[in-house]
């Protein structure tokens, strides 16, 4: 598509009433907002939530052969002892359907990811 297209496209979905346009950095991704779509897995997010934060939290710099990420807190025992911390406000903020804390406590020990 042409660049004039492409705006064209952009600024149609942010006036659309029924989704939700984000942007981020080049990209566009269009969300169609559903009552069909509000239901969580509780238990899923609580996991995706622990995941991003005991293993995703890394920075990603451009070199000039690449890309190079680090994990933005070299001390694993204080980046846990945070990330554990969070996990415990956000649990304990959600009203989450029974049984979802642990099953996100089984899907941690079943991907090896340490809490």
């Amino acid at each position: 598509m042409s660049l004039r297209q492409l705006q064209a496209l952009r600024r149609h979905c942010h006036h659309l009433t029924d989704t939700m346009a984000c942007e981020y950095a080049v990209d566009v991704y269009v969300l169609k907002i559903a009552p069909e779509n509000y239901e969580v897995d509780h238990a899923l997010l609580i996991f995706a939530a622990a995941c991003v934060m005991l293993k995703g939290l890394c920075e990603t710099k451009a070199l000039a052969r690449g890309f190079r990420q680090s994990i933005l807190s070299e001390d694993k025992g204080l980046l846990t002892f945070h990330a554990n911390a969070i996990l415990f406000n956000i649990v304990n903020a959600c009203a989450t359907r029974r049984g979802a804390l642990r099953q996100a406590m089984q899907l941690l020990n079943k991907h090896g990811v340490q809490v």
